[in-house]
């Protein structure tokens, strides 16, 4: 008996809170939050260049010197893109191989490598710091 009494009154009260919120959401507020931006402003990262030379094998015997280059890259939090300026040996012609994947730890790795053996390899650090591993 309890049962059929409570039902229908819950049914009911349901029903009309149901009402006031569809009318409480027609009105205008003046407290309504301002919409929040979802991203921040691009800023660049701090770059940090580590040189990794062979011992047996030169990528170049030439004595010509290196070529200054630009390497576009996405900041992988912000999905920005950037520009990394690095120093590429003069033998090094053609655009190079590029390959993207998950690091250690987590972090995001971007190689580049060119078909005279030259690689250069950025990691993107926690911070969004990148370190640029240029290996001759």
């Amino acid at each position: 008996m309890i049962r059929t009494v409570l039902l229908p009154a819950l049914l009911l009260a349901l029903v009309a809170s149901f009402g006031t919120a569809k009318a409480a959401s027609l009105e205008p507020s003046c407290c309504a939050p301002e919409p929040v931006s979802c991203c921040e402003p691009c800023t660049p990262p701090c770059i940090k260049y580590r040189d990794h030379h062979r011992l047996c094998k030169k990528v170049c015997c030439t004595c010509e010197p290196p070529v200054k280059m630009v390497l576009v890259v996405e900041k992988p939090c912000t999905e920005c893109a950037f520009e990394v300026p690095v120093c590429v040996p003069a033998c090094c012609t053609g655009a190079p191989t590029v390959c993207a994947h998950p690091g250690i730890l987590g972090r995001k790795v971007v190689e580049y490598e060119w078909c005279c053996g030259f690689r250069v390899k950025m990691v993107f650090t926690h911070c969004g710091d990148l370190i640029v591993h240029s290996y001759y």
